[in-house]
């Protein structure tokens, strides 16, 4: 099958089934790969299909007996990076009788900061692995996504609540002429941001601001729609916030939310503490019923509520293949190295703990429907 433009592969991925589609996979190349991986035009069976082959092409590449396929030595980063995935390392939290953490407090308490925070090498290890400007799986397209639940324009405006890298809001600008207020809780990550939009030209539609989230302060009926991805769960007063992005929110306004999610309030503790113990920040999840009830309480109608987790790991996967690729091919600077394993090892606990059905990722859209003037 060619991948030589996106157009005929779109054409010819229409007229193929997912075994047809399967059979035509060993003959392309890794870059050949990472093009189809992008296309929208890939049917949800045929992405699927697509994973499974890219985790099989990872293992050839990086077989877990040290040693490449053509007998050469596996570069010794890759060789972790390859037992993480394959479940081979990392260490179960220490837990008590109970199966609870037995460090309960020092969770709570916030890591040393590093002697330079968010250093250009580390974010070149994040952007390395999840593309220019991010630092979560799924790039552009999954943001375009998300944005597009609440049909977005440039008539309306928007609120970046946790910007990370910048890359969600300063795609949705520069492709559809948003303007986007952009906080950020963590203030040498808010910096690092505000770089990134410079760069791009985007100063004057996105505005990136660090924000207390224990002292939230937003504008009151101004936003169209706000959005977050991926952090509010490690905030413990989530209701609080919440509730200063209701708000904020004009009558019929739009919340989308990605999130981690506990998938099962039952489910084995000794997982779900295993994962917990692997965060940066100590995680405060919340189940996907109680997001509901919550932002019900709020005066919202939760209109969308899906469990996105397969899908995600997937991202996941097919980003990872092409840090493997890059490390065992020696284009990773050994200054950017350490970075690399850190993110490796956390994204590696989340995608551990969605396989092992403890958590979840959630994609949500809520609609402000009742909404009284703020307190």
């Amino acid at each position: 099958m060619s991948v030589t433009s996106s157009a005929d592969a779109a054409y010819s991925l229409g007229h193929i089934t997912a075994n047809q589609f399967e059979g035509t996979l060993d003959a392309l190349s890794v870059d050949e790969l990472d093009r189809l991986a992008r296309l929208s035009s890939l049917t949800e069976e045929q992405a699927r299909v697509l994973s499974a082959h890219l985790l099989a092409r990872a293992e050839s590449l990086c077989p877990t007996r040290n040693r490449r396929a053509d007998g050469g030595e596996l570069h010794p980063l890759a060789q972790r990076l390859v037992a993480w995935w394959h479940g081979y390392a990392g260490s179960p939290a220490k837990t008590d009788s109970n199966g609870f953490i037995v460090e309960v407090a020092d969770m709570g308490s916030e890591p040393a900061e590093p002697a330079e925070p968010w250093s250009k090498q580390q974010i070149r290890a994040i952007q390395m692995t999840w593309g220019e400007g991010f630092m979560e799986p799924g790039g552009r397209a999954f943001g375009k996504r998300l944005l597009g639940l609440a049909k977005v324009t440039s008539n309306h405006s928007v609120l970046d609540l946790t910007t990370g890298l910048g890359g969600t809001a300063a795609n949705a600008a520069k492709d559809d002429g948003l303007w986007i207020d952009a906080l950020e809780p963590d203030p040498d990550l808010a910096e690092r941001a505000r770089e990134f939009v410079n760069s791009w030209g985007l100063s004057d539609r996105v505005k990136v601001n660090h924000a207390d989230f224990d002292n939230l302060e937003l504008p009151a009926r101004h936003y169209d729609v706000a959005f977050s991805r991926e952090r509010l769960f490690a905030i413990k007063n989530k209701k609080q916030v919440l509730q200063r992005v209701a708000d904020s929110l004009k009558r019929d306004g739009a919340l989308l939310l990605v999130d981690f999610t506990i998938a099962d309030e039952h489910a084995n503790h000794e997982d779900l503490n295993e994962w917990m113990s692997t965060e940066p920040r100590r995680p405060f999840p919340w189940s996907s019923e109680f997001y509901r009830q919550a932002l019900e309480h709020l005066g919202f109608e939760v209109r969308y509520n899906q469990d996105i987790s397969e899908d995600y790991t997937d991202l996941i996967n097919q980003s990872w293949l092409k840090s493997v690729r890059k490390i065992n091919d020696g284009e990773v600077d050994p200054q950017i190295e350490k970075y690399l394993m850190e993110d490796g090892e956390i994204w590696l606990a989340r995608a551990k703990a969605m396989k092992a059905g403890v958590l979840s990722t959630r994609k949500i859209h809520a609609v402000l429907r009742n909404a009284p003037d703020p307190e």
